[in-house]
């Protein structure tokens, strides 16, 4: 996860240490910045909101880390009005939570604001408060946080959950609106009309147009029940309504859906998405995992270029 703060003239990033312990993955957050276009990079520093050891590298195992600041890096970075960073972490730690310690991934999220901090010539990064979710709403609790600033400046991030036997999957929201500090209880991302849908356990962006202004969403939604990380199909895009933080339901669009010669297991997820600075057209580019049966472990990555026109998107 990446962006260029420009108030700094750098490039910063967030990494992952994971280190796996039979069935479970303790995971743990790292900015570093970048001065010169990525060729060298700064110490990097652990994203914390508790107490707890660093990281010894000559005992890894070490109870008094890895019991601590468990974090893995939310999809983006956002720059704020006042040039502070904002990110969310997921598989953080949950207060309410017994079994966190037992669990293959953790149950909650910590939102982080970066300030620059001239006196240690880093970044320094204030934990918000506490998001959390139960196992039995979210198997794997709240992974892959995205995140946006609404034009009226409150923060929504966006989660991606999974299936339960009492709780169908779907994506899960929170909001804050005092620049990240507190959040209100994840709920499940409806449309505007209050309606809840379907979406399978995988990754998803937002992305502000930059001609428009308009902040859109993009990811998979899906007719049918989900189960666990499947289907990812189809790839769709909608209009998130800013003052209910909600999709618009009547601008979904779909982007790519599986042919009915494709394996059932078609990915349309992992993507990347650029806008085009001249002509603003958004460019998409993904592997379709799974797209020929014959050869499910080979796939061709496309590039999607997708045109706003009001009111009708144009998809070549």
């Amino acid at each position: 996860t990446k962006v260029w703060d420009p108030a700094r003239k750098q490039l910063v990033e967030l990494w992952l240490r994971q280190i796996q312990q039979g069935s479970i993955f303790h995971c743990f957050t790292y900015s570093r910045y970048s001065r010169d276009g990525g060729r060298t990079w700064s110490t990097p520093k652990q994203l914390r909101y508790e107490e707890g050891a660093e990281f010894d590298p000559t005992h890894p195992l070490s109870p008094d880390f890895l019991d601590h600041n468990q974090a893995y890096f939310g999809t983006n970075i956002i720059i704020l009005p006042d040039g502070a960073l904002f990110t969310a972490c997921a598989h953080t730690n949950a207060l309410r939570d017994p079994l966190a310690n037992k669990r293959p991934w953790r149950l909650g999220s910590v939102p982080f604001r970066g300030t620059w901090d001239e006196s240690s010539n880093d970044y320094r990064w204030e934990a918000g408060s506490r998001i959390e979710i139960s196992a039995d709403l979210s198997s794997r609790g709240l992974m892959e946080p995205a995140c946006c600033r609404l034009n009226d400046g409150r923060l929504l991030v966006v989660y991606r959950g999974s299936d339960t036997p009492t709780s169908p999957g779907r994506k899960w929201f929170s909001i804050s609106a005092d620049e990240g500090r507190t959040w209100t209880d994840a709920q499940p991302w409806t449309y505007d009309d209050g309606t809840e849908f379907a979406s399978p356990s995988s990754i998803h962006q937002f992305h502000r147009h930059r001609q428009t202004g308009k902040l859109y969403w993009f990811g998979n939604i899906t007719l049918n029940k989900p189960s666990g990380n499947e289907p990812r199909y189809p790839l769709v895009l909608a209009e998130v309504d800013e003052s209910t933080a909600t999709l618009r339901k009547e601008t979904i669009t779909a982007i790519d859906d599986r042919l009915p010669w494709e394996h059932p297991q078609l990915q349309l997820s992992n993507f990347s998405i650029l806008e085009n600075p001249s002509t603003h057209d958004w460019e998409i580019w993904l592997t379709r995992y799974f797209e020929d049966p014959s050869h499910v472990f080979s796939a061709d990555t496309y590039r999607y270029l997708v045109r706003l026109r009001s009111p009708l998107l144009i998809r070549q």
